[in-house]
């Protein structure tokens, strides 16, 4: 079973092999481009989509899993376009980005019932309000919102309230109940090395 609790940080590079472990299917983003994701994180990303749809509220795919090289263009992309000091606070080093392990999901959100999807991250942001309703739904489909507010000194990383990660059902209530970070509950209960493949709820 893949390790849905691992730890990837600046300070904590993904293993080499821990792609190999998993199950991967093939999905699509909003823009028709074919990605992939971990096959339990799917079956739960789904479950949450179709519960947002329920209350009104329209979500995407906007990234899913990055080869290294890929993580390594998006780095050297936003060096060129806005500097080195904002890609270093902006986008993980190549090695170190969630998208890598695919369990980790940049949504988008629909204000047009899914006709169209906003592309921008200004334009995310004046909808935290819509956001904020997803995060509440989360846990209970074993989703954190990995870079929550006011822990931007522990994760390395501003609020990003479309960036969801899965950790399992178990662990998702726990750290949300808690008002938690990953690295936070990690550091809690030391359940999180960065091994390949381990048992996890």
């Amino acid at each position: 079973m893949p390790n849905y609790k691992i730890l990837i940080n600046k300070q904590n590079k993904i293993p080499s092999n821990f792609i190999d472990k998993l199950t991967l299917v093939d999905v699509v983003d909003v823009n028709g481009n074919p990605c992939k994701l971990e096959q339990k994180t799917h079956q739960m990303y789904n479950k949450l989509k179709r519960i947002c749809e329920e209350k009104g509220i329209y979500i995407g795919l906007d990234s899913t899993y990055r080869s290294l090289q890929a993580q390594k263009d998006i780095y050297e992309s936003f060096c060129q376009r806005y500097g080195k000091e904002y890609a270093d606070n902006t986008v993980a080093p190549v090695g170190t980005s969630e998208h890598h392990s695919a369990l980790a999901i940049d949504l988008t959100i629909s204000l047009d019932k899914g006709k169209t999807y906003l592309e921008e991250n200004a334009d995310l942001i004046k909808n935290d309000a819509i956001f904020k309703e997803i995060h509440k739904l989360l846990p209970t489909f074993g989703f954190i919102l990995r870079y929550p507010e006011n822990k931007e000194s522990i994760t390395g990383y501003k609020y990003e309230p479309w960036h969801i990660r899965y950790v399992g059902l178990t662990t998702a209530k726990m750290i949300a109940k808690n008002g938690l970070c990953l690295e936070e509950y990690c550091q809690q209960t030391s359940l999180c090395r960065n091994k390949a493949s381990k048992s996890n709820n």
